[in-house]
């Protein structure tokens, strides 16, 4: 006997309709709260011709690729979409410079699981990658050997005549190799990292020796042309302190008038009229301030607490340019102050100051 399905459907499909009307009715009300929330994810489609309805679900989960905050693709799968984004950054880092090694994505790149139409999932996720306008680097790592330059190292020498030095050690540079990775991004070095430096040839320093006796002809008053740097008193003079070990003091020390009284905070003025060539932070001299004169010589206010001028600013004699502090490697708070001429090379060498000042045995405690 022949079954009809069509006559089948047409004499029973009420009842199928019923049924799975229930079915789904009954299956709503027993189900998880987690899978409930996706009821609206499922589209019913009505029974024809006495067939039952058709039931489609329009939304999965699946993870999404943003690329500088707008979405390129949806899959199933993150590794997928990982996947598309490598090989676009590398096929991009290669056209930044030919010889990249690897890429450094500039993007922001997010990956963010949820649920989704499913008419959101992309087919080609390599083309929309590579449509996003994602940005990158192409990185290059290149060695380079360069000069390690010597310094110049000074050193007092109490049986040379102030203005005269020699030479105790010759310098010689060195050299340095240098391993970089640089990040090309639309044809220019978009950064460059150093990843790792290695002194292959040490540098020797050149040790001079500058001379701090004084000369048998200097009288007191004539070079006097500065003001003191603070109306208190000399606590410490330019010299060998012996008491410290026979350590070489290049400037003076100014505090309060008399031993004891507090003077952080108070004014520091300029010496003499010039320009500020420095003004900062300075390793052992603390906050710092360095004066050019109009005749060359170089004026040094050191520990200072707090500094008032800029470098490059004029000032004239007397001008606030900072006040007084411990800043530095200093045992309280004072002003140091140096005078320094220049040499033949270009540098500054220390004198005493006190042939510089005006008035100076006033300011003896």
């Amino acid at each position: 006997m022949n079954f009809d399905l069509r006559r089948f459907f047409s004499e029973h499909g009420p009842l199928l309709v019923g049924v799975t009307a229930l079915a789904v009715a009954v299956t709503a009300a027993t189900m998880p709260a987690a899978l409930k929330r996706d009821a609206s994810a499922i589209t019913m489609y009505p029974a024809g011709d006495g067939y039952p309805p058709i039931y489609e679900t329009t939304e999965k989960t699946g993870c999404a690729l943003y690329i500088d905050g707008t979405i390129v693709a949806v899959s199933e799968s993150s590794y997928e979409l990982e996947a598309a984004v490598d090989k676009a950054a590398t096929e991009l880092s290669v056209k930044e410079n030919k010889d990249a090694e690897d890429y450094s994505i500039i993007s922001c790149v997010e990956y963010k699981n949820g649920e989704f139409s499913v008419s959101d999932f992309t087919d080609d996720i390599a083309s929309a990658v590579r449509a996003s306008g994602l940005s990158v680097c192409g990185v290059v790592t290149k060695s380079i050997t360069s000069v390690l330059e010597s310094e110049t190292v000074y050193r007092d020498n109490t049986d040379l005549t102030e203005g005269s030095e020699k030479v105790v050690v010759p310098g010689k540079d060195g050299e340095v190799s240098e391993v970089y990775r640089l990040y090309y991004n639309d044809g220019k070095i978009y950064d460059t990292q150093i990843v790792s430096s290695d002194v292959v040839t040490p540098a020797v320093d050149t040790v001079v020796e500058r001379g701090v006796k004084l000369a048998s002809d200097r009288t007191l008053t004539s070079l006097s042309m500065f003001i003191m740097p603070y109306n208190g008193g000399i606590s410490s003079e330019y010299g060998r302190r012996y008491l410290l070990g026979g350590v070489f003091h290049g400037g003076l020390d100014v505090a309060g008038k008399i031993a004891g009284i507090n003077c952080y905070g108070e004014t520091i003025v300029a010496a003499g009229d010039g320009v500020v060539v420095e003004a900062g932070n300075h390793g052992d001299f603390g906050k710092l301030v360095v004066i050019e004169h109009p005749n060359g010589i170089r004026t040094y206010y050191a520990h200072m607490s707090k500094i008032t001028v800029n470098k490059g600013d004029e000032v004239r004699q007397g001008e606030k340019i900072g006040n007084i502090g411990n800043t530095g490697k200093v045992e309280g708070p004072h002003v140091h102050f140096e005078v320094r001429l220049p040499d033949k090379n270009g540098d500054y060498y220390r004198v005493d100051p006190k042939y510089y000042i005006i008035d100076y045995s006033s300011y003896l405690r």
